[in-house]
């Protein structure tokens, strides 16, 4: 028995329709068709009733690309943030901390040893005032970092978040379209 493909006049669904068949109800729509033979020759498809408003299935179908679009968004606007952060960071205060103790116990030593004690105060100053140098010198490098990074990603991160907040609103008034017809049906 030959099948011939053929679709359906509302939603434009595939029908699988043998020839001996002279109605057929669309699975995709509920569409009630009645099966002609054109002038053609050719097996044609008369809507003889609609069983379901496609407007519904395409506005399902256009919910679902956006939301995928927006996913796709989502993950772009989570990379650009990742490429504004920076694994670099300055010298944590904990280090200074530890660095001070030594020299602290330097000077303990010194101070036991040597017979000038006021040389024993050298190192404590001496640690402090490195570690605030190469404090400031990290923290201006960072802070100039993260102005170059947001000049780089800035911009694009602003228009991916404008795009997002677009799909997302017409993501919203689709799906509160669908929400209407299905309460209509």
């Amino acid at each position: 028995m030959q099948v011939t493909s053929i679709q359906c006049p509302n939603c434009g669904a595939p029908l699988n329709i043998e020839p001996s068949q002279e109605k057929i109800i669309c699975g995709s729509c509920g569409s009630l068709l009645q099966l002609t033979t054109g002038s053609s020759g050719f097996l044609m498809a008369r809507l003889v009733s609609i069983g379901q408003d496609t407007s519904f299935i395409a506005r399902t179908q256009a919910t679902e690309r956006l939301k995928k679009q927006v996913e796709a968004l989502q993950e772009e606007q989570e990379t650009l943030e990742l490429n504004l952060q920076l694994p670099f960071k300055p010298v944590s205060k904990k280090t200074v901390r530890l660095f001070l103790l030594l020299s602290i116990a330097i000077s303990i030593a010194i101070f036991l040893a040597v017979e000038n004690k006021w040389f024993c105060l050298a190192p404590p100053f001496l640690t402090l005032g490195v570690f605030g140098l190469i404090y400031a010198f990290q923290d201006a490098q960072h802070t100039a970092a993260l102005e170059r990074l947001q000049k780089t990603y800035g911009p694009k991160l602003k228009a991916v978040e404008q795009e997002i907040f677009a799909k997302q609103a017409q993501l919203d008034k689709l799906e509160n379209d669908l929400d209407t017809i299905a309460m209509s049906l």
